[in-house]
């Protein structure tokens, strides 16, 4: 039987450091999330629309299109993460209908994969996994 979980308590936190994609240091991540500001964003988004929607850029930059409040965001990377409960009782697939163009995906610190397009869907095998509470990493 197909089980279907969205996914949509999403949070996110500026890196620590910046890395290059395909090797993220997962002790750089882990160091992020202990000492980093982090935003609970509910539903995923890109990084400039989170940060407007919680306040910390303000919203009449979509209004005038004057970017120099946000340039810096660009220019940092930035990871999202997601609890979900229950155990992974059978094979499946964690699908992503758009995603940053790179970014480095995680499941339960376990690297899952790669994407390298913003207009692509990507699927990721996951395999049984008897945790109790899951956590997806996306590093962008």
């Amino acid at each position: 039987m197909k089980r279907t979980i969205r996914l949509d308590k999403w949070e996110m936190v500026q890196s620590a450091k910046l890395q290059k994609p395909g090797s993220v240091d997962k002790e750089v991540m882990k160091e992020s999330w202990e000492q980093g500001k982090i935003y609970g964003i509910g539903e995923p988004k890109e990084v400039q629309e989170a940060l407007i929607a919680i306040g910390v850029i303000e919203d009449s930059l979509l209004e005038d299109g004057d970017s120099r409040y946000c340039n810096w965001i660009q220019g940092e990377d930035w990871i999202y993460r997601c609890r979900f409960e229950g155990s992974i009782q059978q094979e499946g697939r964690l699908c992503f209908e758009g995603i940053d163009a790179v970014s480095d995906v995680f499941l339960n610190g376990v690297y899952l994969g790669r994407t390298q397009s913003a207009y692509l869907e990507y699927r990721f095998a996951v395999r049984p996994k008897p945790h109790k509470e899951n956590v997806v990493e996306v590093y962008v």
